[in-house]
């Protein structure tokens, strides 16, 4: 995952320096299950605990431990839960095309992750939202 600056992190999310760090730890470990899972299980104890909840080890695969982080990014960010943004002709089953953390405002700044080229990027709903119809 390649995530936004610090810099950026902080000034458009109003996160501190510690959290933005640990936001871009987070992501940049997302395909090192060791660093990830110490990193979780240090700083991040509501997804630890996600994690021990859910029927098989999450941080087997490449998709669950996206959800992994993204998830412990939401903690982080006070956010109201992971949610997705599809197109039209994706179907449920498939990996959606954006996921975000749900500020709960359509033009707040807010952190989504495309799939597609495994970026995390700030933007609002409303954008994107508009991105997806066209």
């Amino acid at each position: 995952m390649n995530p936004p600056s610090e810099k950026k992190l902080c000034e458009l999310l109003n996160l501190s320096p510690e959290q933005a760090k640990l936001v871009r730890d987070l992501a940049k470990n997302v395909d090192n299950r060791d660093n990830l899972e110490a990193l979780i299980e240090l700083y991040c104890p509501e997804t630890w605990r996600y994690a021990h909840s859910c029927h098989s080890w999450p941080f087997q695969g490449h998709m669950w431990r996206c959800v992994m982080v993204l998830h412990a990014v939401d903690c982080i960010l006070g956010t109201c839960g992971v949610e997705s943004m599809r197109t039209e002709d994706e179907d449920v089953c498939d990996t959606p095309t954006l996921q975000y953390c749900n500020t709960g405002d359509l033009y707040a700044p807010t952190l989504f992750y495309s799939s597609e080229n495994e970026l995390l990027f700030i933007s609002c709903y409303e954008t994107e939202a508009q991105n997806l119809e066209r």
